[in-house]
């Protein structure tokens, strides 16, 4: 089971809050976990195992290994990812990679989520029967030797 206190990093939807008394519809903090990315932006490449919205349903009904998900559309993030699962020595049937953010629908055992916003980056938490890592968004990654030192660290007792 999951801590209280992580629980609003799985929300992707606006959570209104509705007063009893005064029948009115007050607007909590959105509570989106998947970073907004720029529409016009596209990749020419993709990670081996990625899988398009389509794909991604007929994958709801068998329980994946180790769930990559991640929103970036650029070459060299994208690049990153690749040798960031080369690294850590992934058989090509232990991982899929998601790139339209995170899909709380999916069964996973093990999910790494590249996020903007987390209470808790690069350790694992609880999710139902699973664990997830949070890790920063790639592009944040690519430019900070400190930041991949800890996605390492994080990746190694991890996966």
């Amino acid at each position: 089971m999951m801590d209280k206190k992580h629980l609003h990093l799985l929300i992707n939807e606006k959570i209104y809050l509705i007063n009893e008394g005064e029948r009115r519809i007050v607007f909590q903090e959105d509570t989106k976990i998947e970073p907004q990315t720029d529409p016009s932006q596209t990749s020419s490449e993709e990670p081996e195992n990625s899988h398009s919205e389509a794909e991604d349903e007929n994958l709801n009904e068998r329980t994946v290994p180790l769930a990559i998900f991640h929103e970036s559309s650029s070459e060299s993030d994208l690049e990153l990812l690749q040798k960031i699962i080369e690294a850590c020595k992934l058989e090509k049937d232990s991982y899929t990679v998601f790139g339209n953010g995170f899909n709380k629908t999916l069964k996973f055992r093990k999910a790494l989520v590249f996020v903007a916003k987390s209470t808790v980056f690069y350790e694992p938490i609880p999710y139902q029967e699973s664990r997830i890592l949070f890790a920063k968004p790639l592009g944040q990654i690519s430019n900070d030797q400190q930041e991949k030192k800890k996605l390492w660290r994080a990746l190694q007792a991890f996966v």
